[in-house]
């Protein structure tokens, strides 16, 4: 009997013993042929922040040519591009370098590749280290979705590269071209302009207002992008280059045979995909734009526009953070200013003509952030860093105006359906003295293609609003 027991009670323990090594052998398997364990199983994929895995000498007809800023790299059977690689200068870990590469994957593309970077184009020394995806937008999905990924390297002497490729799994092979790194400059107190995406005609009369009123209010510099740009506004941007305020740079995402070559018109600007590639600016500028204290993403038709007795916007933020010093974002809710609104008598100034609007938040929101205090900007939204919050600014401070029309629908308001709920909006008065003095010190013949336009600034001695005596209404000497 007790022969029978023990028997019995053998083979259970040993049929125990089968069925553990088979599910262990199973999970072994699986672990095994999945595309993450493979990454867990090289050493070179372990853990981004061991740094720099490897040296690898190359010989000089390996390395690879530079792309212009602006035209993405590809990697090599991954249908990842990336578009810029910028130093993080707000990474937590001061022994690192973190160097941020903005780029677009597609959603079902193998997400592993190696940076190789280089102090030199002459070079033939690379520096192996695995990439990261640190953020990938699915807010809704489309052929390619704007990312983030990263790559780090120890702090030293050795470690400021200069120029960055990428390649599926090592330097040694397939190798893409290469981008120069962008290392952002410390602008302490100082306030940067995002736009975005330049396309189409922008109205040279709007656009040097717009220039010349970011200057009254404070504004040290503007980035934008351009694509498929009007000569007539490609003439203003060159101008506002030559004197330092503006940085402009080509925007060719997807630019290879093979896949349709990204070229914004006023019909497709508002796609899924635009909407994502043009997003992934906003987080180029967070970086790129990482050494200024803070920066506004804004289009060229809002004016954010300060309060009595505050001149700038500057000005403003620097007294929020006095009582908000954790404050990671600070809110604008828009008041749209629609030109079919218009009350008083065209003439003057265009932005200064407008007097009626309605707000629009919680459909549109806009923000001024510190890029030290913020892990994600986005267009219409702030993502703090964990300590950190978001603020709104009251509109006893800072009125935010977005002049455009109202189309039959926008950012999913039924836009003529909305009620003037804004009838004497009067803030920009102010500024427009200042405005003008502004637009007597630039060469307007050379940058606007109207003489009345530019005859009417030189005879100006009443409100902005108001034109003097004999001059044609202002939306005529804009046509």
């Amino acid at each position: 009997m007790r022969r029978t027991v023990y028997y019995c009670f053998s083979l259970r323990n040993l049929l125990s013993v089968f069925v553990a090594l088979v599910l262990v052998y199973i999970l072994g398997y699986l672990l095994l042929t999945t595309p993450i364990s493979k990454r867990n199983w090289k050493p070179k994929f372990l853990d981004i922040r061991t740094g720099v895995q490897e040296r690898i000498s190359l010989t000089n007809s390996e390395v690879p040519p530079v792309v212009n800023e602006g035209y993405g790299a590809w990697i090599q059977g991954r249908s990842i591009e990336i578009m810029s690689a910028i130093k993080d200068l707000h990474h937590l870990n001061k022994s690192e370098n973190r160097i941020v590469l903005i780029g677009f994957l597609q959603h079902t593309a193998n997400r592993n590749f190696v940076c190789c970077f280089r102090n030199s184009l002459e070079s033939s020394d690379v520096e192996q280290v695995p990439a990261a995806l640190d953020y990938i937008d699915l807010r809704f999905i489309v052929n390619f979705q704007n990312a983030v990924f990263s790559c780090l390297t120890p702090m030293g002497s050795n470690s400021l590269f200069n120029f960055v490729s990428f390649a599926p799994e090592s330097c040694t092979q397939n190798m893409s071209s290469s981008l120069k790194i962008v290392y952002p400059v410390p602008r302490s107190f100082e306030l940067a302009v995002c736009t975005k995406v330049a396309y189409s005609r922008l109205d040279p009369v709007r656009l040097v207002e717009w220039f010349e009123y970011m200057k009254l209010v404070g504004v040290s510099k503007v980035l934008t992008f351009y694509n498929s740009l009007h000569p007539d506004s490609m003439n203003v941007f060159k101008y506002y280059i030559s004197t330092g305020f503006l940085e402009l740079i080509s925007y060719k995402p997807r630019s290879i045979k093979g896949i349709t070559e990204i070229n914004f018109t006023d019909d497709n600007s508002q796609t899924r995909q635009a909407r994502q590639d043009k997003t992934l600016l906003v987080r180029d500028c967070q970086f790129r734009l990482g050494g200024y204290d803070y920066v506004m993403t804004i289009d060229f038709d809002e004016f954010p526009v300060p309060i009595a007795p505050y001149g700038t916007l500057n000005w403003i933020i620097q007294e929020m953070m006095l009582n908000f010093s954790d404050g990671s974002g600070f809110r604008l809710d828009p008041i749209l200013m629609p030109p079919e609104w218009a009350k008083v008598k065209a003439g003057g100034l265009y932005h200064w003509q407008f007097n009626s609007g309605t707000y629009i938040a919680p459909y549109c929101r806009k923000w001024i952030y510190l890029p030290k205090h913020t892990w994600l900007a986005s267009t219409h939204e702030n993502i703090p860093k964990k300590g950190f919050k978001t603020y709104v600014l009251p509109s006893t401070l800072v009125h935010f105006l977005h002049f455009r029309s109202c189309k039959l629908e926008w950012q999913g308001i039924p836009c003529r359906n909305l009620s003037q709920t804004v009838k004497n909006e009067l803030v920009l008065q102010r500024f427009g003295f200042s405005m003008f003095d502004s637009l007597r010190q630039v060469p307007l013949k050379d940058l606007i293609p109207n003489p009345r336009y530019i005859e009417y600034i030189k005879k100006y001695q009443k409100s902005p609003a108001q034109p003097p005596e004999g001059e044609e209404d202002m939306d005529e000497m804009l046509l």
